[in-house]
C-alpha cells in the first residue's frame, strides 16, 4: 500500500497514488504494466531529444524556413511532436493504466508557456520573437491533443484487471 494523499516514494506520482485515481490502492509493485519498461524509456528519451532540438534549433543560426521551406510549419511540426511524445511519455501509451490521464492539460499548458517563453527569449540572442511563430506553436500542440485523443478512443484506455486477493 502507499502512504497517504500527498506522500512520495513508490507508487506515487506528484503525491497521489497510482491506484487512488482509478479507484483502488494498488502500487506499481502490484502491477508490472506500471513499472517502467524498455519502451518508457524509449518515449522519454525520444521526447526529451525532440525538446532538446526544439530549443537548440529556436536559438541556432539556421531557420526552420530555410530546412522545411516554411517557419511556421516547421513551428507547429515541432511543438507537435514535442508535445505528442510528452503526452505518451507521461499520460498514455496502450498497456499503461490510466492513472496519469489528469496531466493532458498541465502538458499541453507546459509546452505553449515553453514556446512563449523561447519566442520572448529570442530577443536576446538577435532573433526576433514573433506572436505567429507562437501561434504555429500552439496549433501545433493542439493537432497533437487532438491526435492523442483520438487514440485514446481508438484504442482504449487501459486499466488494472480485476485484484485477485
Amino acid at each position: 500500500m502507499t502512504g497517504p494523499r500527498g506522500s512520495s516514494g513508490p507508487g506515487t506520482f506528484a503525491g497521489v497514488a497510482y491506484g487512488e485515481v482509478m479507484g483502488d490502492r494498488r502500487t506499481t509493485r502490484d502491477h508490472p504494466s506500471i513499472r517502467p519498461t524498455v519502451t518508457d524509456v524509449a518515449i522519454w528519451g525520444a521526447a526529451l531529444v525532440a525538446i532538446g532540438a526544439t530549443i537548440w534549433s529556436s536559438f541556432g543560426a539556421t531557420r526552420t524556413a530555410d530546412v522545411l521551406g516554411s517557419d511556421k510549419l516547421g513551428h507547429g511540426l515541432a511543438y507537435a511532436v514535442d508535445t505528442f511524445l510528452l503526452l505518451l511519455a507521461v499520460v498514455w501509451r496502450p498497456g499503461r493504466p490510466q492513472a496519469l490521464v489528469a496531466w493532458v492539460v498541465p502538458i499541453l499548458l507546459a509546452v505553449a508557456l515553453l514556446g512563449g517563453a523561447i519566442e520572448l527569449a529570442q530577443e536576446a540572442v538577435g532573433r526576433d520573437a514573433d506572436l505567429l511563430d507562437w501561434l504555429a506553436d500552439v496549433f501545433g500542440i493542439a493537432i497533437a491533443g487532438l491526435v492523442f485523443r483520438a487514440l485514446r478512443v481508438r484504442f482504449g484506455a487501459s486499466r488494472l484487471p480485476p485484484d485477485t486477493a
